[in-house]
């Protein structure tokens, strides 16, 4: 449901000055642990993520003019595993985790 891009980084303490001189700041801290299997142009991962629980992410890589038919092969794939409609989480880890720090801190008032 988003765009990405991902490139290599060879030093992450170069890379992060970088985000701060470009006035980038933390927000959250996404922890997670992850096992995938790459197979015929998907990637399906489980993602053991601190805080939030354990999580099926499906992926498939192509250009934005294929989306719809990646979208489908996707909702497919997830199906033959028993997911449906209801099962699925468009937030990402990071808004989670800001949601649920922000119900617990409403709670704790």
């Amino acid at each position: 449901d988003s765009i990405e891009h991902e490139l290599t980084i060879v030093s992450p303490q170069e890379m992060k000055a970088i985000l701060l001189e470009l006035q980038f700041l933390p927000v959250t801290k996404v922890e997670k642990e992850r096992i995938e299997v790459k197979q015929d142009g998907l990637t399906v991962a489980v993602d053991k993520v601190k805080s939030l629980g354990s999580f099926l992410e499906i992926e498939a890589l192509g250009e934005q003019s294929k989306r719809v038919g990646l979208e489908q092969r996707i909702l497919e794939n997830a199906k033959t595993m028993g997911l449906t409609a209801q099962d699925i989480e468009s937030k990402k880890y990071d808004q989670l985790l800001l949601f649920n720090n922000s119900q617990t801190s409403s709670k704790a008032l």
